[in-house]
């Protein structure tokens, strides 16, 4: 199973109409991404963790270059 670093004081509770959850803490399930049902894959996406904190565990976390990238490539063709 893919690993973020989660690490909160606050989390969801109950999402909003129209966001689909995509994944769970496996310790406290909270919930640590989702997505907006009727965007194009990637598009609206929301986490909880920080992407960019990946150099604080090494190898062992998602890849957090796949969402930065989808991310720059949306907000460069979306102007």
């Amino acid at each position: 199973n893919p690993m973020v670093n989660s690490v909160h004081h606050q989390a969801v509770k109950d999402l909003g109409k129209g966001l689909l959850p995509q994944a769970y803490s496996s310790e406290d399930n909270i919930l640590e991404a989702f997505i907006h049902e009727s965007a194009e894959p990637g598009k609206i996406m929301g986490v909880q963790w920080h992407p960019e904190f990946f150099h604080t565990m090494g190898d062992t976390l998602i890849d957090p270059f796949k969402i930065i990238d989808t991310f720059i490539s949306f907000a460069k063709t979306d102007k």
